[in-house]
């Protein structure tokens, strides 16, 4: 390595975790952990949408927070 660098990049995912299973599921457990009823298709039905799409829809559901809170 060369001293002169002060930061360095390391890319983990797909070398030491695999984060594929969690998209998979992430729109259900997000509205599961709240307790927002939605339909069985929730996790394909957002692939095409955007961040803020989604957080719009998760409040469609009746999530109690801010596009933003969401997004974050």
């Amino acid at each position: 390595m060369n001293p002169t660098h002060k930061l360095h990049i390391f890319d983990m995912d797909g070398t030491i975790l695999d984060s594929m299973p969690m998209w998979s599921t992430i729109a259900s457990d997000y509205l599961d952990s709240y307790d927002i009823p939605h339909d069985d298709d929730v996790n394909k039905l957002i692939e095409a949408y955007t961040l803020e799409n989604a957080a719009k829809y998760f409040i469609e559901l009746g999530l109690n927070k801010t596009i933003d809170d969401i997004i974050k």
